[in-house]
Protein backbone atom coordinates (compact mmCIF):
# COMPACT_ATOMS: atom_id res chain seq x y z
CA UNK A 1 0.00 0.00 0.00
CA UNK A 2 1.41 3.38 -1.00
CA UNK A 3 2.14 5.98 1.63
CA UNK A 4 -0.16 8.95 1.15
CA UNK A 5 0.95 11.01 4.13
CA UNK A 6 4.05 11.33 6.26
CA UNK A 7 4.03 9.66 9.69
CA UNK A 8 2.20 11.82 12.26
CA UNK A 9 1.28 14.41 9.61
CA UNK A 10 -2.32 14.59 10.86
CA UNK A 11 -1.39 15.17 14.49
CA UNK A 12 1.33 17.57 13.36
CA UNK A 13 -1.23 19.59 11.42
CA UNK A 14 -3.56 19.72 14.41
CA UNK A 15 -0.78 20.96 16.67
CA UNK A 16 0.44 23.42 14.05
CA UNK A 17 -3.00 24.92 13.38
CA UNK A 18 -3.74 25.17 17.11
CA UNK A 19 -0.28 25.97 18.42
CA UNK A 20 -1.55 28.97 20.40
CA UNK A 21 -3.73 26.59 22.45
CA UNK A 22 -0.81 24.23 23.03
CA UNK A 23 1.47 27.10 24.08
CA UNK A 24 -1.23 28.24 26.51
CA UNK A 25 -1.53 24.70 27.83
CA UNK A 26 2.24 24.46 28.31
CA UNK A 27 2.18 27.74 30.24
CA UNK A 28 -0.64 26.46 32.49
CA UNK A 29 1.17 23.17 33.05
CA UNK A 30 4.28 25.10 34.09
CA UNK A 31 2.26 27.20 36.56
CA UNK A 32 0.60 24.10 37.99
CA UNK A 33 3.97 22.40 38.37
CA UNK A 34 5.26 25.41 40.29
CA UNK A 35 2.18 25.31 42.52
CA UNK A 36 2.68 21.59 43.10
CA UNK A 37 6.33 22.07 43.99
CA UNK A 38 5.98 25.10 46.27
CA UNK A 39 2.53 24.85 47.87
CA UNK A 40 1.13 22.27 50.24
CA UNK A 41 -2.38 21.45 51.37
CA UNK A 42 -5.60 21.43 49.38
CA UNK A 43 -4.23 23.67 46.61
CA UNK A 44 -1.41 21.17 46.09
CA UNK A 45 -3.86 18.28 45.72
CA UNK A 46 -6.23 20.23 43.46
CA UNK A 47 -3.33 21.29 41.25
CA UNK A 48 -2.26 17.67 40.79
CA UNK A 49 -5.81 16.66 39.86
CA UNK A 50 -6.21 19.55 37.39
CA UNK A 51 -2.79 18.81 35.87
CA UNK A 52 -3.62 15.14 35.38
CA UNK A 53 -7.02 15.98 33.84
CA UNK A 54 -5.53 18.56 31.47
CA UNK A 55 -2.74 16.31 30.25
CA UNK A 56 -5.06 13.30 29.95
CA UNK A 57 -7.56 15.26 27.87
CA UNK A 58 -4.89 16.48 25.44
CA UNK A 59 -3.18 13.09 25.16
CA UNK A 60 -6.47 11.25 24.51
CA UNK A 61 -7.52 13.86 21.94
CA UNK A 62 -4.21 13.61 20.09
CA UNK A 63 -4.25 9.80 20.24
CA UNK A 64 -7.73 9.64 18.74
CA UNK A 65 -6.69 12.16 16.08
CA UNK A 66 -3.59 10.08 15.34
CA UNK A 67 -5.67 6.96 14.77
CA UNK A 68 -8.14 8.83 12.54
CA UNK A 69 -5.76 10.99 10.50
CA UNK A 70 -2.52 9.00 10.56
CA UNK A 71 -3.29 5.33 11.09
CA UNK A 72 -6.57 4.89 9.24
CA UNK A 73 -7.01 4.70 5.49
CA UNK A 74 -9.06 7.90 5.45
CA UNK A 75 -6.72 9.69 3.06
CA UNK A 76 -6.49 6.72 0.72
CA UNK A 77 -10.08 7.57 -0.27
CA UNK A 78 -10.81 3.91 -1.03
CA UNK A 79 -14.52 4.55 -0.56
CA UNK A 80 -14.45 6.60 -3.78
CA UNK A 81 -13.42 3.55 -5.76
CA UNK A 82 -16.69 1.87 -4.78
CA UNK A 83 -18.82 4.64 -6.29
CA UNK A 84 -20.32 3.91 -9.68
CA UNK A 85 -19.39 7.10 -11.51
CA UNK A 86 -19.44 7.73 -15.25
CA UNK A 87 -16.22 7.17 -17.20
CA UNK A 88 -15.62 10.94 -17.37
CA UNK A 89 -17.13 12.22 -14.13
CA UNK A 90 -17.44 15.85 -13.17
CA UNK A 91 -16.15 16.18 -9.61
CA UNK A 92 -16.10 19.23 -7.36
CA UNK A 93 -13.81 19.23 -4.33
CA UNK A 94 -14.54 22.05 -1.86
CA UNK A 95 -12.07 22.87 0.90
CA UNK A 96 -11.13 25.67 3.28
CA UNK A 97 -7.61 26.59 2.28
CA UNK A 98 -5.94 23.29 3.10
CA UNK A 99 -6.36 20.83 0.26
CA UNK A 100 -5.05 17.34 0.95
CA UNK A 101 -7.40 15.40 -1.27
CA UNK A 102 -7.59 16.85 -4.79
CA UNK A 103 -4.40 15.21 -5.98
CA UNK A 104 -5.55 11.83 -4.68
CA UNK A 105 -9.01 12.23 -6.23
CA UNK A 106 -7.41 13.04 -9.58
CA UNK A 107 -5.20 9.94 -9.31
CA UNK A 108 -8.28 7.75 -8.68
CA UNK A 109 -10.38 9.42 -11.40
CA UNK A 110 -7.70 10.42 -13.88
CA UNK A 111 -10.27 11.01 -16.65
CA UNK A 112 -12.43 13.25 -14.49
CA UNK A 113 -13.13 16.92 -14.86
CA UNK A 114 -12.05 17.95 -11.35
CA UNK A 115 -12.91 21.44 -10.14
CA UNK A 116 -11.29 22.51 -6.88
CA UNK A 117 -12.96 25.29 -4.89
CA UNK A 118 -11.35 26.98 -1.94
CA UNK A 119 -13.71 29.08 0.19
CA UNK A 120 -11.00 30.29 2.56
CA UNK A 121 -10.78 34.08 2.56
CA UNK A 122 -7.98 35.51 4.73
CA UNK A 123 -9.89 38.81 4.99
CA UNK A 124 -12.97 37.17 6.47
CA UNK A 125 -11.41 34.21 8.28
CA UNK A 126 -9.15 36.06 10.66
CA UNK A 127 -8.90 33.51 13.45
CA UNK A 128 -5.38 32.43 14.30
Amino acid sequence: MEQIRKPFQGVGNIINFNRHFYFSLAFLVLILLLIIIYIDGILHALSIIVLILMITQVVISLLVSHFIYDRSELYHLNFLKELELPVYPVIVNIHAGFDESSERIKSIYDKSNLTVMDFYDPQKHTEI
